[in-house]
């Protein structure tokens, strides 16, 4: 999915704040290429900050928040890259403003080994991404490919499968793992361009998904509606 993702997005279309989960050094090199690509260049330019964290504390939240103010040295986009081993809450909760009212032309992509640590009000404000095989769950496949009654009544039966867990987790994080699928289904059927808005709004859906009290039926249901039909 990561991969497909920065293949297909364009620098007008990067939204300004990313939360990636995966390897560090896979991830970061997916990101410099895409750079690169871009005609940005990652080595000796002022623009562009990558950093690694062993653990991101509140002074080096406030220092990310002070450099956010700071003008580019080029007047065009600056990207702030780093790398959290772990984040203490009090980190999260300050950067957390800046993740809600972004600065016009500058990118924030936090880039973790679990977003599970993550505080689910940080996720919601940020595109989540996640470095993965890229295995297609079969449900993704048959949602897309039916028609919108069809759809609706699948919802019915995939989520009736949770109803004796105790743990609605379990039936938010079945769900997040179909939406993963759906992205990935999206952007090999016709790509970033193509579905940018559906891929935002399954972005969106996956962030609300994490919240407590989210509502997987009715966010399902939206989707059945407005998502492409694409055959298997």
């Amino acid at each position: 999915m990561l991969k497909v993702f920065f293949e297909n997005i364009t620098l007008d279309k990067l939204d300004s704040t990313l939360i990636v989960e995966g390897d560090k050094d896979q991830v970061l090199d997916i990101i410099k290429n895409f750079l690169d690509k871009s005609g940005i260049s990652c080595i000796g330019n002022p623009d562009v900050s990558i950093e690694d964290f062993s653990t991101f504390t509140v002074e080096d939240a406030e220092d990310l928040f002070a450099r956010s103010n700071l003008l580019s040295y080029s007047g065009k986009k600056s990207f702030n890259i780093f790398y959290c081993a772990s984040m203490t809450s009090e980190a999260m909760n300050k950067i957390l403003k800046l993740f809600e009212d972004p600065k016009k032309d500058k990118h924030f992509i936090l880039v973790v080994p679990r977003k599970i640590d993550i505080l689910p009000t940080l996720l919601s404000r940020a595109t989540v991404l996640t470095l993965s095989g890229e295995k297609i769950d079969k449900n993704a496949e048959e949602f897309l490919s039916m028609s919108i009654s069809d759809r609706l009544e699948f919802i019915v039966s995939f989520l009736d499968k949770f109803e004796d867990e105790e743990d609605t987790g379990i039936k938010r994080d079945s769900v997040v793992r179909v939406l993963d699928s759906i992205e990935i289904i999206l952007n090999k059927s016709g790509g970033v361009a193509d579905n940018i808005n559906s891929l935002k709004l399954i972005s969106k859906y996956k962030n609300y998904l994490r919240l407590r009290g989210s509502n997987p039926k009715m966010l399902l249901e939206h989707l059945a509606l407005v998502l492409p039909k694409i055959p298997a």
